[in-house]
């Protein structure tokens, strides 16, 4: 188990990821929206995959401040979305960034 206020420090060290993340998007945001330059589709999944790594990580760190279970969840999705990530990342084409992006379709397609 882990020592008392263990916790809080880990929560401490979010936080500071948090505050460094928000400021990496806000300068690289306005770069990426140069009119008329549109990104191949693997660098825009690359984007997205990286946001929702984020995402996942502000949510499990909210769930984790309130001890709540869900917060495992999250962990998960931050895994794999790590997993696509470097994945899509080690293609040079757009081939795998596709994959993944059919493979989403076809999940949404089945959900609904």
């Amino acid at each position: 188990m882990a020592e008392p206020g263990a916790l809080q420090h880990y929560l401490e060290l979010a936080e500071e990821v948090r505050s460094l993340t928000s400021n990496i998007v806000n300068e690289v945001s306005p770069k990426f929206q140069v009119a008329n330059q549109a990104l191949p589709l693997r660098d825009r999944m690359l984007i997205g995959l990286a946001l929702k790594m984020y995402g996942s990580f502000e949510c499990l760190v909210k769930d984790a401040k309130t001890r709540r279970s869900e917060a495992m969840h999250h962990l998960k999705t931050m895994v794999e979305t790590f997993i696509y990530f470097h994945w899509v990342g080690q293609d040079t084409k757009d081939t795998r960034a596709r994959l993944v992006f059919a493979a989403g379709c076809h999940r949404k397609t089945v959900f609904f």
